[in-house]
């Protein structure tokens, strides 16, 4: 099963429409880094050109599992364009789609966005809120 999981995360990968390891890990009932290790080995033995991942290409598939408008995808589109911060990708597509829903108007809880991800809310909330801090020193620049 690791294998098809990896062979579908390289997939999503390839197009730039990535789903999240422990959402594909979960699907096959696995565990997230199996799927991350067996992907590795697959990248390596087929010799995938497949860039480190960004949050931006997680926005798609985040926003449809939650049945978001395209404007909450736009949104969140907006608010990761120019933000440069470190952590999982996955977190940070998740943190931007949260903050993007409840500026449209949506009333998204960290729990649904937690589960749409396979993360914690927690980890959903950190990121949330480095979102906003940053937003508000740009406004206040």
């Amino acid at each position: 099963p690791d294998t098809v999981g990896a062979a579908v995360y390289a997939a999503s990968r390839e197009i730039q429409q990535g789903i999240p390891p422990a959402i594909i890990a979960n699907n096959i009932e696995s565990d997230q880094q199996s799927v991350k290790d067996t992907y590795q080995q697959l990248k390596a033995e087929l010799n995938l050109d497949i860039d480190p991942p960004t949050s931006t290409e997680y926005l798609s598939h985040i926003c449809q599992e939650l049945d978001l408008t395209e404007e909450v995808t736009m949104t969140a589109e907006t608010i990761l364009d120019g933000y440069h911060a470190g952590g999982n990708p996955v977190g940070i597509a998740a943190a931007a789609v949260y903050v993007g829903s409840n500026k449209e108007g949506n009333e998204l809880t960290l729990r649904e966005a937690a589960e749409a991800t396979g993360l914690t809310k927690e980890t959903i909330w950190r990121q949330a809120s480095k979102i906003r801090d940053a937003n508000t020193e740009c406004e206040t620049s």
